[in-house]
């Protein structure tokens, strides 16, 4: 079913349904069974592959079953019940929520909202592929894989033992830097949860996130992760090297209170996080894990 231009509803009810939206401001219903809802997908004049109306604003609720929903260009209100689902916010700023289940979001282009809802649920916002912006992941019930890329981001991992990364990842002729001028806020909830401060690049190569070559020293630290909710008892923090790569201080930034985490690059000390709620920490315990 094929909505085409103007405002439109369209109901899938039962079975396995194909609707999509077209232009102008729609409102689509999957209803029960295995759907595949698009916003608006027919004009094809901004984007080959993509297409939707830029001025559109979109309701899709995917209903009972395994269902894939495609934003627009415009401003998307993706809805996913029950089953796993994928939702795919594409362009614009978007709200995605995948309810009940084990669910895949991906926000795409934009300053996007994704709500993981209860289940396992991977929550996935922009690369340099896929988009930048400013994002809010919220995983929910469940144990959560949440992603932020680019972006001055926000995760909160809810409930369950969640991982957090939030760092987005630039392409360079030396394989690539995660984090730069970025600054993430990193909410772990309730549960067991890994905060990711390091991992690979497009090069297979293990480097830290934040680690900005541009720094010029103290004071200029505009790229860095704030954990807030950290449990040494219960949570990790994942590092890239070995602990005396690494030098723990008192935080410099504004008022921001906590432990800093320095990497170590020669002489010069780079801040990549800033750790809330703790008055100190000590890189030989087991809440570090480094890679």
């Amino acid at each position: 079913m094929i909505g085409d231009l103007g405002d439109d509803i369209l109901i899938g009810l039962s079975g396995d349904d194909f609707l999509e939206g077209g232009e102008g401001r729609d409102r689509i219903e999957g209803g029960d069974g295995n759907d595949l809802l698009y916003a608006g997908l027919s004009k094809l004049s901004y984007a080959p592959g993509y297409g939707a109306d830029p001025q559109g604003e979109n309701t899709l609720y995917g209903g009972q079953g395994n269902d894939l929903l495609f934003g627009s260009f415009g401003r998307d209100y993706l809805y996913s019940e029950s089953e796993d689902d994928e939702i795919l916010g594409l362009w614009g700023d978007d709200y995605l929520d995948g309810g009940y289940g084990n669910d895949k979001l991906d926000g795409g282009f934009g300053n996007d909202t994704l709500i993981g809802g209860d289940g396992n649920d991977v929550l996935y916002d922009g690369s340099y592929k896929t988009g930048y912006g400013d994002d809010v992941l919220d995983g929910g019930n469940g144990d959560d894989v949440l992603d932020g890329g680019q972006g001055n981001d926000r995760l909160f991992g809810g409930n369950g033992d969640d991982r957090l990364t939030a760092a987005g990842f630039i392409p360079s002729g030396t394989g690539g830097i995660f984090g730069l001028n970025e600054t993430d806020i990193l909410v772990g909830g309730q549960g067991r949860d890994t905060f990711q401060l390091g991992g690979r690049n497009a090069a297979g190569t293990l480097c830290v996130y934040y680690d900005d070559p541009y720094d010029t020293g103290a004071g200029n630290d505009n790229d860095y992760a704030m954990i807030a909710d950290f449990k040494p008892n219960e949570d990790t923090i994942e590092l890239v090297g070995k602990s005396t790569d690494y030098v723990l201080g008192s935080s410099s930034v504004g008022s921001s209170e906590g432990v800093a985490i320095h990497v170590v690059n020669g002489k010069s000390q780079e801040l990549i996080a800033i750790v809330q709620g703790v008055s100190s920490l000590n890189l030989q315990d087991d809440y570090f894990k480094f890679l």
